[in-house]
């Protein structure tokens, strides 16, 4: 347990040391979809974080609003966000959102909806809260990888549920238990139940070596040339346009 708790440490420290990066190549993989919007008043970043992904993705936009549950993230935000104007931060359950119907250009959520009780309630309410014509975007990592993404532990993904409370106990990752990696498909059954008219594309993530930990990158590298990737990926980006 003590080398998966290094390399759980490796893959948080090497993931917070390039967020820019990551932020970045999930942007790349979207513009093509997003280039041509037409309205760009008002951006929504749920499940803010520290606000790298807010401030890539909402660059263009006349309003950035960014929401997270957590404090502490909102206050880091705010930090790092300063220098920014027309910037504004809100404390939200993204199954319950303080906001009216329609009053949002774009909508992002970057890894979240996996740590959300409720799914459904968040895509019900994103989808309320969109405009007409305006862009839903979600990122979360694929449940059949070969490693869980948050700690490295291998082949987690063959553990029976009955069994994974116990070993995120032993690793002592209490969240780990509560993730719920949803499938692409099922995102869209719950986005088309909302609006049978919306146009979604979903997007295969592999990250670029730069957010591989050290330790990991010569696998990558010939995991990468075999094309596995194309098949097993990352994860996921649902892209919704209303």
């Amino acid at each position: 347990m003590e080398l998966l708790n290094k390399i759980t440490d490796q893959i948080q420290t090497n993931l917070t040391s390039n967020f820019h990066v990551r932020a970045n190549y999930l942007y790349g993989l979207c513009l093509p979809e997003i280039i041509d919007m037409k309205n760009k008043k008002d951006y929504l970043d749920m499940g803010c974080g520290y606000g790298i992904n807010s401030q890539v993705f909402g660059h263009r936009f006349e309003n950035m609003y960014c929401s997270d549950l957590s404090k502490m993230n909102l206050v880091k935000c705010q930090e790092y966000m300063e220098r920014y104007k027309d910037v504004y931060f809100i404390s939200a359950d993204a199954q319950s959102l303080p906001f009216k119907n329609e009053c949002f250009d774009m909508v992002t959520a970057f890894s979240l909806i996996e740590h959300v009780p409720y799914q459904e309630k968040m895509i019900i309410e994103a989808m309320r809260i969109l405009r007409k014509k305006g862009v839903l975007i979600m990122q979360f990592p694929n449940k059949h990888f070969f490693m869980e993404l948050h700690t490295g532990f291998p082949l987690y993904c063959l553990i029976p549920n009955i069994a994974k409370p116990w070993i995120s106990k032993k690793l002592k990752y209490t969240g780990l238990s509560d993730i719920n990696l949803p499938e692409p498909e099922k995102i869209k059954r719950m986005i088309l139940k909302e609006d049978a008219f919306v146009r979604i594309r979903v997007i295969k993530v592999v990250y670029p070596d730069e957010l591989v930990p050290p330790r990991f990158k010569k696998v990558y590298s010939i995991l990468k040339r075999t094309g596995i990737f194309n098949h097993i990926p990352f994860g996921w980006l649902v892209l919704c346009k209303k």
